[in-house]
């Protein structure tokens, strides 16, 4: 009996589990059942992967060059006197 409530308490709360929002006991109970049910471990194990993953696509990309900061470091460096000689102009 109590497996069937603990099945059912896992389907309901899974995605409160993921958020954080489920109290400690609640959380130890859904991990507990998860660990020895192969459905609902499982079920956990994919919409765990899913959520790293999804925050992986969301997550800013950085630069794959490193030129555009190279030249916004240049840019930002005051001219030295050779330069200003020879008339080179600012990047």
């Amino acid at each position: 009996m109590r497996d069937r409530l603990d099945h059912r308490l896992t389907q309901r709360h899974v995605f409160d589990y993921l958020d954080g929002e489920l109290g400690e006991r609640r959380q130890r109970r859904l991990r507990g059942h998860a660990d020895l049910c192969r459905d609902c471990g499982a079920t956990l194990r994919t919409l765990t992967i899913l959520l790293w993953e999804l925050r992986e696509l969301s997550a800013p990309e950085r630069e794959m060059s490193v030129v555009p900061g190279v030249l916004r470091r240049l840019r930002q460096e005051p001219a030295l006197p050779w330069q200003l000689r020879c008339g080179h102009s600012r990047p």
